[in-house]
Order: C-alpha cells, then sequence, then structure tokens
C-alpha cells in the first residue's frame, strides 16, 4: 500500500464523506474542513477532560489497580508519561474550574497554556484570568504568568542525561537507489508476515551488535541502549499505528458521548508480555532551594573535606536521600539492620505468609482477643514492609498489582473495627487511594465519608501530638 493509499484509508475512516479522497476539495473547503476538524477535537478533548475528572471523582482508577489518575492514564489508556501527567493534571482543574471547560471546548485556551494559569488560578480571579489569556499565545502567556506570579521558581526536573545524537551520514546514490527495491521474501504456507518482520528484527538487532564502530557512530543503536528521546508523547508502547484501533476514533466522531468505544486486542496486550527495562541511569535533578539548604551544604562539604574532599554535589546529596530514606523507613515501617528480639504477643503468633498466598480475606477465630490499641508493633510493621516489598499489594480482579510506592498505609485485611488483630498475616501496604477503597468496601461510601468529617483518626491524632511536643 502506497502512502496515498494510506492517508485515503485513515481519512476514510475519521473523516465523514472521507472515502472519496480529499482531492476533489477546493482550497476553501480544504481549510474549511480543517478548521472544522480542530474545533472537533477541542471540543472531544474537553469531553475527555471531563470523563477524568469524573473518573477521578468516583474513584474508579483505584479499580484498576491504580492508585491516582495519572497512573490510570498511562497503564490503562497507554498513554505516554508526559501526555498522563499533563491531561490528569488538566482534569483536576476543570474539576475545580468548570468555566476551563468551555474555554478549552471553543478553543479559547490551549493544554499548555491551562497548565500554565492553572497554579496561580482562584475562585475570585478565574473569570478576569480567561478573559485576558483568552486565544494568547504561549509566549503571551507566560508574560501574564508573571504578572500572577512575579517571582518565578526553577522548575523542579529529574530527567535522564541524554546522549548527543549521532551524526546523520548521508547515503550514495546506489544506497539511495536500492532503498526503492527492499528484499522479498517469500513466506511458506502457514507463515505470518508478522513472524517474519520480528524475526528480521532480531537478525537487525544481532547484527548492531557484531557492527563496526563507524557503522554504530552513523546511527546505528546497540540494543539495549537509551536514545535521546525515549518514549515520545506521541509514540505507542510496543509498536506502530498498527497498535491502535483507528475505528476507535471514528466511533467517538460518528457516535459522540454515547457511542461504544472498542479497545483492540493489541492495545489491551501492550505491557503484558514485554520485559522491564533495566540497567544504571544518570539523571539531572534540579530544583530550587532557600538559603538554608545551601549553608547546610556548605556545611557538610566542610565536614567531609578530609575524609571526602572531591565529593561532588550529587555524591552528598545521594548519601543525604541515604540516611534520610532509612530514617523514615524505620520511624513508620520499624526498618532495621539489626531489629530487636521481642517477646510475641498473643495476636501476633500467626506466622507471615507469602505474598502470592496470602487469602483475600483472613478469617479469624471469633476468640482472637483484639487489641487495644490501632497501634501495629514494629516487628509486624517491618515484617509487612519486608513482605510486600515497600509497594501496595492491592490486586484488582484481573490479577494486576498497583504499581504506587507512595503514600504507604497499613491496611488490616479483616478490619479493625470488626474484631481484626494486628497479625502479620493480616496487616499488608496499602496506597491511600486502595486504603480508602478497602474501608469504602467494609463500611460503605457514606459511612467512610461522615467519619473523614467528623473526626480524625486516632494514629494522625498521635502524630499530631508528636510534632508538637518536637
Amino acid at each position: 500500500m502506497n502512502d496515498n493509499a494510506k492517508v485515503h484509508d485513515v481519512v476514510a475512516k475519521l473523516v465523514p464523506g472521507g472515502g472519496v479522497g480529499l482531492a476533489h476539495l477546493t482550497d476553501s473547503e480544504l481549510l474549511a474542513n480543517t478548521r472544522g476538524l480542530v474545533g472537533k477535537s477541542n471540543q472531544l478533548f474537553a469531553a475527555l477532560l471531563a470523563h477524568l475528572a469524573e473518573v477521578e471523582a468516583r474513584g474508579l482508577h483505584r479499580s484498576r489497580a491504580c492508585a491516582s489518575l495519572y497512573t490510570y492514564c498511562i497503564y490503562e489508556l497507554r498513554l505516554s508519561e508526559d501526555a498522563a501527567a499533563r491531561r490528569a493534571g488538566a482534569a483536576k482543574l476543570v474539576k475545580r474550574f468548570p468555566l476551563l471547560l468551555d474555554a478549552i471546548a471553543n478553543g479559547e485556551l490551549h493544554l499548555t497554556g491551562l497548565l500554565m494559569l492553572g497554579p496561580h488560578l482562584t475562585a475570585e480571579n478565574v473569570e478576569d484570568v480567561l478573559g485576558r489569556a483568552k486565544f494568547r499565545t504561549k509566549k503571551e502567556l507566560g508574560k501574564l504568568v508573571r504578572e500572577l506570579h512575579p517571582l518565578p521558581l526553577v522548575p523542579d526536573v529529574i530527567e535522564p542525561l541524554r546522549p548527543d545524537p549521532a551524526p546523520l551520514r548521508r547515503p550514495t546514490w546506489q544506497e539511495f537507489v536500492s532503498s526503492f527495491a527492499p528484499a522479498v521474501r517469500e513466506l511458506p504456507p502457514g507463515e505470518r508476515p508478522r513472524d517474519w518482520v520480528n524475526d528480521a528484527n532480531d537478525a537487525t538487532r544481532r547484527d548492531a551488535r557484531h557492527a563496526a564502530p563507524e557503522c554504530q557512530a552513523a546511527g546505528r543503536v546497540e540494543e539495549g541502549s537509551v536514545g535521546k528521546g525515549g518514549v515520545g508523547d506521541g509514540d505507542m508502547v510496543g509498536g506502530g499505528p498498527e497498535s491502535v484501533d483507528v475505528a476507535l476514533l471514528g466511533g467517538a466522531e460518528a457516535g459522540g458521548a454515547g457511542g461504544a468505544a472498542s479497545v483492540s486486542p493489541a492495545l489491551a496486550r501492550v505491557g503484558h508480555d514485554l520485559p522491564p527495562v533495566t540497567g544504571p541511569q544518570q539523571y539531572q535533578v534540579q530544583f530550587s532551594t532557600s538559603e538554608e539548604h545551601v549553608k547546610l551544604i556548605e556545611r557538610a562539604k566542610s565536614l567531609l573535606m578530609g575524609e571526602a574532599p572531591s565529593k561532588t554535589l550529587g555524591e552528598l546529596h545521594l548519601q543525604a536521600m541515604k540516611l534520610l530514606v532509612a530514617s523514615l523507613e524505620k520511624r513508620k515501617f520499624a526498618v532495621t539492620q539489626r531489629p530487636q528480639k521481642t517477646t510475641e504477643r498473643p495476636q501476633h503468633r500467626q506466622e507471615s505468609l507469602p505474598e502470592e498466598e496470602l487469602p483475600r480475606q483472613v478469617e479469624l477465630p471469633a476468640a482472637a482477643p483484639r487489641p487495644r490499641s490501632r497501634h501495629v508493633p514494629a516487628e509486624v510493621r517491618r515484617v509487612v514492609f519486608e513482605r510486600d516489598d515497600g509497594r501496595c499489594s492491592f490486586i484488582d480482579e484481573r490479577g494486576e498489582r498497583c504499581r504506587e510506592t507512595h503514600w504507604l498505609e497499613l491496611h488490616h485485611r479483616r478490619p479493625f473495627g470488626k474484631h481484626g488483630t494486628h497479625a502479620a498475616a493480616n496487616v499488608t501496604l496499602h496506597c491511600r487511594a486502595h486504603n480508602a477503597l478497602a474501608a469504602e468496601l467494609d463500611f460503605g461510601r457514606a459511612h467512610m465519608a461522615e467519619q473523614r468529617n467528623s473526626h480524625r483518626h486516632e494514629s494522625l491524632r498521635s502524630e499530631h501530638r508528636r510534632r508538637a511536643r518536637e
């Protein structure tokens, strides 16, 4: 299929009346149709943000083993990290300020401008700011942001260091001519073209490993190396356009909000069978800080001058973060290199089980004594943290485990309010989102909302008292 045929096929699926191609359109009609498609895309994007905001409001992402809307966009909607962060952030903004949906749908404000203005919007100034930001470019919106926030800070950045791009090599005339006649291989009966393409890619990668250095400098990349851009905002993880069900977009245009959307099997399989990307990586870290922080850095350098005079700022920060993480893990999960031997209490005698052997609902004897306090002993916290590998242990109906490692909380499989004990087999790690979901399933969503509004958790009150004493 040549390029014109591919364009005709895509247009026929996405554009009403595009089955006859675009060559018959006059210049004015082509420009009018292009403007109309941009208008429809703005309206569709506004509807997407509204749907994402509602998904988060209902907490539906939690039922898909995702602790946040951001991870839901990555692992369920298959967006890139950058696209997921931008759309999840925009969805939260339109939830707070519904006026932004009209501005997006009408094309008065683009996504970049929405994210630029979002941190500076309030209920009092949103109408005035939207009026001043209407149909502005990014450069003009930057000036408006400086008016709203005249003291800009250096943005926090943690990104991989990227090698310089390899110089481009101009092909010879013979190579250019031969590129129009690629090698053709006859497929035996029963063999699929996809198998042959994968075999060819494997052979290409094997050849690249043995290629001469000058050939690698000309643009060949060794298998396992990291390119300059990684996976871009428009790239699909695991393949080209065949990974996307193009008819899905056409169905959305034709059927509107009520149209049925279907996900192609290729899209559903992406990410489940791929091996993890591992290997050492260097990162660039950038953030704004205070004078107190700088003085502490200089003080640490002076104290280390005798034993490590050449320690870099990155090595110094790494050592400080190791000490901080060890201190926080010890305080929250009692993680230590030399745990103290403690006498087991009756409610802790149940042995801890491997993760795959833990039941979803722990059935304890009716006579099991209930702890007097919600405080989970240090030895139990330590066992649970090491067993669950410092990660949320929620598993959805498909067998997918939550990937969240932030905002971890101790969750009782049999609730503490229903005579659950602090036995290691009854306690597991849940992120805040899935811990709240479990509580709603155990006690009801309305009851948990009333409890959150009426009083704070006992452990939270004790934490506040501890901080007040300090």
